[in-house]
């Protein structure tokens, strides 16, 4: 079967497009947060596991684990310039 989209299971053009779009809304209020605060970063790392009983609740519940990083350079030995865990 040949697949619109290859790189992913998800085959729902709607779906989709909504996901691009929070991707889009994500990158775009970490880009601001820099700009507000003067902030040269050169990447953002985001993760979250165990979400099943968060969405279950429709909110953020301890079960859940996540990561966000803010890192001022490419160099992969440094450590996040900010960091929430």
């Amino acid at each position: 079967m040949n697949k619109k989209y290859e790189w992913q299971e998800c085959q729902d053009d709607e779906l989709t497009a909504k996901f691009r779009e929070l991707h889009t809304e994500l990158v775009e209020k970490v880009i601001h947060f820099c700009k507000e605060n003067n902030l040269d970063m050169w990447s953002f790392n985001l993760c979250a596991d165990g979400l099943t009983d968060s969405i279950k609740i429709d909110a953020w519940c301890p079960y859940t684990d996540s990561a966000f990083e803010l890192w001022e350079d490419e160099g992969e030995h440094g450590k996040p310039f900010l960091m929430s865990e």
